[in-house]
């Protein structure tokens, strides 16, 4: 299993299948701002046990991963999410640690596949995208 699909990313920005690059741009920014906090949620929802809220906010970035075709952290959030579901007690043996890493991993390889794919658009001079 790769760790981005790039292509995916193609079919976000390309104009012929209803994309474009500030539709990437866009996206990418939104999941770049709230995802790092809904991890860091996650990983105490884990470590406290508290399935519910595992399930929601494992449910949560699975959509916004998976959309931006970041295949392995969705396959781990969607793992995370069923053993929250089934209120398993294998959600305890989670290694919060290397999901910290495998999603920073993933901001990083979807903004480098960006910029080697040339669809990384940075809007405004602020800093901003």
């Amino acid at each position: 299993m790769k760790l981005i699909n790039k292509e995916t990313l193609m079919k976000i920005a390309d104009p012929f299948q209803g994309g474009s690059a500030a539709l990437f741009n866009h996206v990418f920014s939104i999941y770049k701002r709230e995802s790092p906090k809904a991890i860091e949620n996650l990983i105490q929802a884990i470590e406290t046990s508290d399935f519910d809220c595992t399930e929601r906010l494992s449910h949560k970035l699975v959509s916004g991963s998976s959309y931006l075709g970041a295949e392995k952290l969705t396959a781990r959030l969607k793992k995370i999410e069923m053993l929250a579901e089934e209120k398993n007690n294998g959600l305890a043996s989670v290694d919060v640690a290397s999901l910290r890493k495998l999603f920073n991993s993933t901001v990083s390889a979807i903004s480098e596949a960006a910029q080697d794919l040339n669809i990384l658009i940075y809007s405004n001079k602020s800093g901003r995208e």
